[in-house]
C-alpha cells in the first residue's frame, strides 16, 4: 500500500509538501525553506487556486508564487473577491487555520500521480481498477460506505477533469463500484489524452441517522 506524507508549519504548506512526494513519499518544508518553495511554484499547483482562477492570474501576469507576491492585498480582492485575501496571505506561507484531527470524515479517497503519463486505453482501466481495489479496501477499513462516486483526472497540462455519479442505495460490494466507475469513465472521453494523475472517491458517506438501512455492511 503506498502513501504520500507532507510535513510543514501549517496546513497549507502540509498540503502542497504531501503533493510533491506523491504517491510514495513524505515531504518537508522548512520554515526557511517556506518562502523560497512558494516563489517557484506556478499557481495552478496551489490548494485552493483551481483552473478557471490560474487562468485568470496567467492573464493578469501571476504564473508564480513569487508573481502573486507582488500583488498587495487590496488588488487582489478587488480581481479576486474573499478569496483575495486567502491568496495573499498563502503567497506569503501564512495559513493559521486550526488542525481539526476530530472532524467528521465525509469521504473516503485515493488517487495516484504518476511519473509517467498514461496514454493507452489499457493503461487507463488498468489503473483505474487498482484504484478501486485500494478504496474498497480504505471503506471497509473504515467501515463505512456512500453513494456518491467521483473519478478525478488531472492531464499532463495541469488540467483537471472530474465527474460523479449519486447512486439510489449505499455501496456495499466491489462490484458495484467497479461498475459505476466504468460508467463515468466512459463519460469523460479520455482517448487521445495525457493522464498525469487519477483518483477515485466515495462521499455523501453513511451516517448514525441511517446506519440502521446498513446492517450488513460488507457482510461476507
Amino acid at each position: 500500500m503506498t502513501a504520500s506524507a507532507g510535513i510543514s508549519f501549517n496546513k497549507f504548506l502540509a498540503k502542497m509538501a504531501s503533493d510533491i512526494k506523491k504517491p510514495d513519499g513524505q515531504f518537508v518544508i522548512k520554515p526557511e525553506d517556506a518562502q523560497k518553495f512558494i516563489d517557484t511554484l506556478p499557481v495552478e499547483r496551489f490548494y485552493g487556486i483551481g483552473k478557471v482562477t490560474a487562468v485568470k492570474m496567467h492573464k493578469l501576469g501571476i504564473h508564480t508564487g513569487y508573481d502573486l507576491r507582488q500583488w498587495d492585498v487590496e488588488s487582489l480582492i478587488r480581481n479576486f473577491g474573499k478569496a483575495g485575501e486567502f491568496f495573499f496571505d498563502i503567497a506569503r506561507g501564512i495559513d493559521e487555520r486550526p488542525v481539526e484531527p476530530d472532524q467528521e470524515r465525509k469521504s473516503v479517497g485515493t488517487e495516484i500521480t504518476y511519473s509517467k503519463d498514461l496514454t493507452s486505453r489499457f493503461a487507463i482501466v488498468a489503473e483505474l481498477y487498482k484504484l478501486e481495489k485500494e478504496l474498497m479496501e480504505r471503506l471497509e477499513h473504515a467501515q463505512t460506505t456512500g453513494r456518491t462516486i467521483t473519478v478525478k483526472i488531472k492531464f499532463s497540462d495541469f488540467r483537471q477533469m472530474t465527474r460523479s455519479r449519486t447512486l439510489q442505495t449505499y455501496i456495499n460490494d466491489f462490484d458495484t463500484l467497479h461498475r459505476e466507475v466504468t460508467a463515468i469513465r466512459k463519460t469523460m472521453e479520455l482517448e487521445g489524452e495525457r493522464i498525469r494523475l487519477m483518483g477515485v472517491t466515495v462521499s455523501n458517506l453513511i451516517t448514525e441517522d441511517n446506519a440502521d438501512q446498513q446492517l450488513h455492511l460488507f457482510e461476507e
